[in-house]
This record gives structure tokens, sequence and C-alpha cells, in this order.
């Protein structure tokens, strides 16, 4: 088997063959505008900058995919946590019922009074941010997806 490779003509190249220690093909002399780089990513880098059609990535779609599956599933459990914790709060018959229908008194709920919190904990607050967060992070990442 020889170490050649076609080129456009369809005559055979020489290809030097892999230097079975490193792996690396044995260096050449280079000549050109991209000489005084390393080959490799340096020299494609320069190349897709040089010539921005030969840049191709690859879309990841499929990742991406999924890993809109893991937020939507993520936030559909936060939603479910949320409402028991919103229902449990409203039937306490403290001042956690205010929490459904005045965000302000439930965005205050760490305010403490005599050293401990308002309402007794902050759960239904940390939960609210927590889905915030998720919220932003699945939105910016499905709009980039929607783009493609």
């Amino acid at each position: 088997m020889s170490d050649a490779t076609a080129d456009a003509r369809g005559s055979a190249t020489p290809v030097a063959p892999l230097d079975w220690k490193t792996n690396v093909a044995p260096t050449t002399a280079r000549s050109g505008p991209f000489a005084h780089l390393a080959k490799g990513y340096p020299t494609l880098a320069t190349r897709m900058g040089v010539v921005p059609p030969t840049a191709m990535f690859r879309r990841f779609g499929a990742l991406n995919a999924r890993n809109l599956l893991y937020y939507q599933n993520e936030l559909m459990q936060l939603e479910a946590e949320l409402i028991s914790l919103e229902n449990k709060d409203y039937q306490s018959g403290e001042y956690k019922e205010f929490y459904a229908h005045d965000s302000r008194w439930l965005m205050t709920s760490d305010e403490e009074v005599k050293g401990q919190p308002r309402d007794g904990d902050t759960d239904q607050r940390d939960m609210v941010l927590r889905m915030r967060d998720l919220l932003k992070e699945y939105i910016a990442i499905l709009l980039v997806e929607i783009e493609n």
C-alpha cells in the first residue's frame, strides 16, 4: 500500500508516513503566507480568517437539542415544586400567603426580624430566583437554536 493521496487532477501526491512513536508526520520545509505558523489549528484558523467561506464549524444540533430537553425537564420539575410550595405557603395562615399576590413581599422574605427570616424561610423566593436563572439560560440557548 502506498502512502499517497489524490489531488484535484487525480494525480497521486506522496504523503509522509506518521511516526509510530509520536503519531505525527515529519516536518517538511514550507513556504507561502502561512509558513511561519505551526501546522494544525494555527494555520487552519488563519486560512479561515483570510478566506471566510472556508470556515466550517459543526453545529452540534443533536447535542443542543438534548441540552434544551434537559433544561425543559429541569424547568418542569421546578415548576411543579414551585406550585406545591406556593399552595403550601398560601394555606399557611401566616404572612407567606401574601406571596401569591405581592411580589415585593415575596422578594423581601429574606429580611430579618430579630435575627430570623421575617416569614420563617425564603424557600419560595429562592425557587423563583432559580427559575429565573434557568429560564434566562434556556431562552438564550433556544433563541440561538431557532436562528440556526
